[in-house]
């Protein structure tokens, strides 16, 4: 863990992890791969983008308060660290991955909720991106089963 970092500091730690899940998901792409597992893969691409730049927008909106809330410490579990990603990847182990991906964004969202001690509206702003972050998880293992039934 890192000490000290604010709430902006933590939102473009989180960003720059979705901009690297993009470009991952991307360099997945391979012309020979079956259309469905490129479907999928230009989804998750475009979803992370679509994310990513939702929270530039609230960053760039200076008059949020929770900005400059600052927190001691930061986990740093948001890595690529033990990724394994090789050619012709299935369906399925690239879905796992990206849920694996996503469970991280929750877990980490959490923590921060947990960790704010006197800022409800930063607590609440967490806890809400975990929310959103699990939606989107159960809408991905739709949308995936979807794209398999093709």
């Amino acid at each position: 863990m890192k000490p000290y970092k604010t709430v902006s500091e933590i939102l473009e730690l989180v960003r720059d992890y979705r901009r690297r899940l993009s470009e991952l998901y991307h360099s997945l792409e391979d012309p020979k791969d079956s259309k469905r597992l490129a479907m999928l893969l230009e989804y998750m691409s475009r979803h992370e983008r679509l994310f990513e730049r939702s929270l530039a927008r609230f960053e760039e909106d200076r008059r949020n308060r929770i900005l400059g809330v600052w927190f001691q410490y930061v986990p740093e579990d948001l890595r690529f660290d033990d990724v394994k990603v090789g050619p012709n990847q299935s369906i399925a182990q690239v879905v796992d991955m990206a849920l694996e991906f996503d469970e991280k964004l929750v877990r980490f969202y959490e923590h921060m909720a947990r960790n704010v001690s006197d800022y409800e509206e930063t607590r609440a702003f967490f806890e809400a991106l975990a929310e959103q972050e699990k939606q989107e998880k159960a809408q991905l293992e739709v949308n995936a089963e979807m794209i398999k039934e093709l």
